[in-house]
């Protein structure tokens, strides 16, 4: 008897002693995890500001600004530009498979000199493979990347340089123009930009001459050709209008034709964008017939809307009108816009 006591005596204190070290150890990892919290929180009960010093020094991706040397499309919106730049992607993909074929990357490319090989692997392999491609597609080898361009409700999408955005924009509004679907809800003007420089004239002398060469230089472009400069300038004072047009003007009869101006249906118009220290310029076809680019104006093109250039001689205040007019569909301040010819 007096074993058996002993026995469930042992068993009873092993028991106590063992809820103990649970309850203490409990206990010591509560105070534990306060102690930590206290650290990360001042007297007011508010957390401290070392606690965000480890997420502030993320690198999070950020959309590169717009440079020199790039060539894509300018897209104008409402305010709305995620949103926009969603819908870029989504419309310039489209019209761009169907124009050069579907995105190829240089995993897919790889791939496609391997030839049986991809046979013998099993699901695992595929997976690894298709991870691997994911990592190699860097934003720099993807057709369409976004830049800010600098100016609220415009973005600016970057193309790779085997996409010509002069003429995937005319396809996708000439489709446009025959379905009357505008497929976008925030993106509104679409205009193709051939070269981007540094905003000084001497700058804008060699742009020009790069850009108007193939359309008013070559021998195939002997014929006289009807043209207009549309010009609009944005978050910048220092470049005039009627400076940049007449230097553009001089660039494009310098080919020893005299080209003829007409504001009113022009075969080609060269388009100058001014977007604070940077000058985007092309040359499009068919400017006002698509109405100015704009895809909502397209589809509703039965509505009479005038937004034809007036000539800054013989209508000042018109001028003025066209920059802030109801159809300037670019959704930004401008310090000035609108069209004119040369000087």
């Amino acid at each position: 008897i007096s074993a058996m006591n002993i026995t469930v005596f042992l068993q009873f204190v092993f028991l106590s002693f063992s809820q103990h070290f649970l309850l203490c150890s409990c206990f010591g990892t509560v105070h534990c995890v306060k102690m930590a919290d206290n650290t990360q929180t001042d007297d007011r009960g508010k957390r401290k500001k070392s606690r965000y010093v480890h997420g502030a020094n993320k690198k999070r991706a950020v959309a590169k600004d717009l440079c020199p040397g790039v060539h894509g499309v300018l897209v104008t919106c409402n305010f709305e530009e995620r949103r926009c730049v969603s819908e870029s992607y989504n419309l310039l993909n489209e019209y761009a498979n169907r124009l050069y074929g579907p995105e190829k990357t240089e995993a897919a490319a790889s791939d496609a000199h391997s030839g049986s090989d991809d046979d013998d692997d099993d699901v695992e392999a595929a997976l690894s493979k298709e991870v691997a491609s994911l990592k190699e597609k860097k934003p720099e080898h993807q057709r369409f990347q976004s830049l800010m361009s600098g100016a609220k409700n415009v973005v600016f999408i970057r193309c790779s340089k085997e996409i010509d955005p002069t003429r995937l924009v005319h396809f996708m509004l000439d489709d446009i123009s025959v379905t009357k679907t505008a497929k976008a809800r925030f993106a509104q003007r679409f205009l193709p930009i051939s070269d981007v420089c540094y905003t000084s004239m001497s700058n804008i002398t060699e742009q020009a001459k790069r850009v108007l060469a193939p359309h008013f230089h070559k021998p195939a472009c002997q014929a006289e050709t009807k043209f207009a400069v549309v010009f609009k300038s944005r978050n910048n004072g220092d470049m005039k209008r009627d400076d940049v047009i007449k230097v553009v003007a001089d660039v494009a009869n310098a080919g020893g034709i005299t080209h003829k101006v007409d504001l009113t249906s022009p075969e080609l118009s060269i388009c100058v964008e001014i977007i604070k220290n940077n000058c985007c310029m092309s040359v499009v076809r068919d400017f006002y017939k698509l109405r100015r680019y704009n895809i909502h104006s397209i589809v509703t093109e039965g509505r009479a809307v005038e937004d034809k250039p007036t000539h800054q001689q013989q209508d000042p205040e018109g001028d003025k009108e066209a920059a802030v007019s109801k159809t300037d569909d670019d959704g930004a301040a401008s310090t000035t816009g609108s069209e004119d010819k040369p000087s």
